[in-house]
């Protein structure tokens, strides 16, 4: 309706609504380099449209695995933190939970794998970082969670870590809290 267009754009320019780089789901193995750069219009289109910066996280999910040239495509249209989701039932690909991905020529995104198309409210036992990006999602055609769902997130979050911070935000946020200076991460090509 016009009321809930109005509604959404006012988000968009307030930053109380992000998009991330990437609207959907690619097979990215069954895609040509044209194809894949075209996946970045939507969002290039709307950041134009509503005076934003470009998104620099970008989001996946379903598929376990992507072609190498992704890292490439994502950090060349600007994206520096990806969170690759895959669904539980898949077989799931060997790499660690949190890594520099690398593309063919060198690009590096940093990159959260997750079984699941969220990361979780509360890091796994064996998360050796301070830091955790607590993304939690509606399942399928759900829409957005209540405002009531996220207090109660965070009040979940408060019981078990009384002393965080914590910020919502997008999830370049948490890259910029690893940036450059957590090179112990490993490589992963």
């Amino acid at each position: 309706t016009p009321e809930r267009r109005r509604r959404v754009e006012e988000a968009l320019r307030r930053g109380n609504l992000a998009i991330h780089a990437l609207p959907y789901t690619v097979e990215t193995a069954s895609a040509d380099i044209e194809t894949l750069a075209r996946c970045f219009l939507p969002s290039s289109r709307l950041a134009r449209r509503y005076d934003l910066p470009f998104p620099e996280d970008a989001k996946m999910t379903d598929v376990p695995g992507h072609d190498w040239i992704l890292p490439t495509l994502l950090r060349r249209a600007g994206v520096r933190f990806f969170h690759l989701g895959a669904n539980p039932t898949n077989i799931q690909a060997k790499q660690p939970r949190l890594f520099w991905w690398e593309g063919p020529d060198g690009s590096r995104v940093l990159t959260l794998f997750s079984s699941g198309y969220d990361s979780g409210l509360l890091p796994p036992p064996d998360w050796p970082h301070r830091t955790w990006l607590a993304m939690v999602m509606t399942g399928d055609n759900e829409g957005p969670p209540t405002a009531a769902s996220v207090r109660g997130w965070i009040g979940q979050i408060r019981a078990k870590f009384p002393h965080a911070t914590i910020t919502v935000g997008r999830m370049d946020d948490f890259a910029a809290l690893f940036g450059a200076t957590q090179t112990r991460l490993q490589r992963y090509k």
